[in-house]
Parts: structure tokens; C-alpha cells; sequence
């Protein structure tokens, strides 16, 4: 994964002038997100061929004010990044809390009392 990218800021009050808002990242069907992302893929820059390599935008499902992802542009797919799979156990779940990242459960999912009929 690359450690820098341009990437358009769609979390500025600026974006407001180009008709963004925070739906664009949490509307279904995904139509106009993705006509959106092509857009911003396919703008040139000054100085290179991509003038954006990612957004920035708002996250949906966490409400707090530095909630913010990062979306890359590139083809579809899976990719050869190096990358660790980790069981969330607590201690992993302390450690991420020592430096400000809090893991929650899916709504509705924790501690779940199903019946079958």
C-alpha cells in the first residue's frame, strides 16, 4: 500500500461547491458514488496522469468527529500487499484502545439469544 496519496478531500466544507456531501458515501444503489469516484479517478492533474488517487471522506457507521476513511482508486480486485491477519481477542482490543482506536460489536450481533422453530 502506498504511504502517501493524493486523495480529494470530500470531508471540507469546499466540497459543498462541487455538490458533495457526507450522502455520497452512504447512498444505495452505488450508482452515483461510483460515477463520482470515476470522475475523481479520471481527472488529470498538473502534474501527473491522476490528479486523485483516493477520497477522504466521512465514515458511515462511526458517528465520532475524526471519523475518516480513506477509498484508493485502482482496478478491482484483490491485491499482493503484505498484510497480518489478527484474532481480535482483548488484548489486541487494549492495545488498539491504548492509542485511541475503540472496536465495537455489530449492532444487534453481540450476545444474540436466537430461537429456532
Amino acid at each position: 500500500m502506498p504511504k502517501t496519496v493524493d486523495a480529494a478531500n470530500l470531508t471540507t466544507r469546499g466540497a459543498l461547491r462541487y455538490r458533495v456531501t457526507n450522502e455520497l458515501v452512504t447512498m444505495t444503489p452505488y450508482d452515483v458514488p461510483q460515477q463520482y469516484a470515476k470522475v475523481f479517478d479520471e481527472t488529470p492533474g498538473k502534474r501527473k496522469e491522476h490528479q486523485f488517487e483516493a477520497i477522504r471522506f466521512r465514515t458511515r457507521f462511526d458517528t465520532g468527529v475524526a471519523a475518516h476513511g480513506i477509498a484508493l482508486f485502482d482496478q478491482e480486485g484483490e491485491r499482493p500487499w503484505k498484510s497480518k491477519i489478527l484474532n481480535i481477542d482483548d488484548n489486541l482490543i487494549a492495545r488498539l484502545e491504548d492509542i485511541g482506536i475503540f472496536v465495537e460489536e455489530p449492532c444487534g450481533t453481540s450476545k444474540a439469544n436466537l430461537e429456532v422453530s
